[in-house]
């Protein structure tokens, strides 16, 4: 194995690595809002009781009284 073969490897090598971590970085930052959800709708399954300590949902740009 010649220098530009080890270099080509070395470079396809961390390019994999830092494609993989950004991956799971976004897979992360998402899972609180995953679990929220999965926690939602398991409640609205059981019968839509509110249970106390539950985050409110927020109003979104068409819920404003115009």
């Amino acid at each position: 194995m010649d220098w530009d073969k080890a270099t080509l490897a070395i470079v396809a090598v961390f390019g994999c690595v830092t494609l993989i971590l950004t991956q799971v970085s976004d897979i992360l930052s998402r899972l609180p809002g995953i679990i929220h959800a999965c926690r939602r709708i398991r409640q609205e399954l059981r019968g839509g009781t509110v249970r106390t300590g539950a985050v409110p949902p927020t109003e979104g740009p068409d819920d404003h009284a115009q």
